[in-house]
């Protein structure tokens, strides 16, 4: 009799763990493709220059010069960053250096 209950209970920790688990990974969103990841990135580090940047769109030489120290600052982040190999942070750090702010 014991082991019958232990078997229904197993079964029911079971179900319930193969639920749960699997409802957390997909609202999570932990199973996104990797490209997908990568382009929400460069996506963040452009707002984040346009946001940083605006204030300075009327001053060509204080744009520049923040401008250069932000990408600094964001190149530094994406070398520490698993999805990118070098070789695609020194072409995203080009595409940041050409990239036009926009002003407001």
């Amino acid at each position: 009799m014991s082991e019958i209950i232990f078997v229904v209970l197993l079964i029911v920790f079971g179900v319930l763990l193969y639920y749960f688990n699997g409802t957390k990974k997909s609202s999570s969103g932990a199973f996104k493709s990797t490209a997908k990841t990568k382009a929400d990135i460069v996506k963040n580090y452009k707002k984040r220059m346009d946001l940083e940047l605006k204030v300075y769109v009327d001053d060509p030489k204080v744009l520049m010069a923040k401008k250069t120290s932000l990408v600094k600052v964001i190149a530094s982040e994406l070398n520490r960053n698993i999805f990118f190999d070098e070789d695609e942070v020194r072409e995203l750090v080009q595409e940041l250096i050409l990239y036009e702010i926009k002003g407001s």
